[in-house]
């Protein structure tokens, strides 16, 4: 993010695309993770107590850790957006170009979100997002990808009005 820019809509398409290659990425690797698992299990190699005794405190760190992530993410990406709102020159007119500008990021994130939504409903991917308890795993991850438009409209209206008020302090 530069300083000398005039806007943070180009920035908000990169955290969306980011986001989604986050989620993405996230049910690969827990599906990788459990199939690992399971074949360690049809293996016989838990038989051995130290693999047992690894394999059980490891699991559910690396599937918390999993779901952690791009809850992380996502407010990392808000709040150093919303801080270098401070940086930005801003002008009036600039509150009406983030409203406008809005519209087709939500679309995306829309798109994105919708994108997720079939590839966790996959038949063959829905199988390994339901944890042993029978709750959904990965589910601070679905939560941020089904509201994905909506929390980024939000942080665009938080931004805008940063960027707002910042000009009307400096006039």
């Amino acid at each position: 993010m530069r300083n000398n820019k005039k806007g943070q809509i180009a920035d908000f398409f990169s955290i969306l695309i980011g986001l989604f290659t986050i989620g993405v990425t996230l049910v690969g690797s827990y599906i990788f993770f459990q199939t690992v698992n399971q074949a360690y299990i049809d293996a016989g190699i838990t038989a051995v107590p130290i693999v047992n005794e690894t394999m059980s405190v490891f699991t559910p760190y690396v599937e918390y850790s999993f779901d952690l992530f791009p809850l992380f993410v996502y407010f990392a990406l808000a709040a150093t957006l919303i801080l270098s709102a401070f940086f930005i020159p801003a002008h009036s007119g600039f509150f009406f170009f983030n409203i406008i500008g809005m519209i087709p990021l939500a679309f995306f994130a829309a798109a994105l979100s919708n994108t997720y939504g079939r590839l966790v409903q996959n038949p063959t991917i829905a199988g390994y997002l339901v944890n042993q308890d029978g709750s959904a795993a990965l589910a601070r991850t679905t939560f941020i990808m089904q509201y994905l438009p909506w929390l980024i409209i939000v942080v665009v209206l938080i931004v805008t009005i940063v960027m707002y008020s910042k000009g009307r302090q400096n006039q």
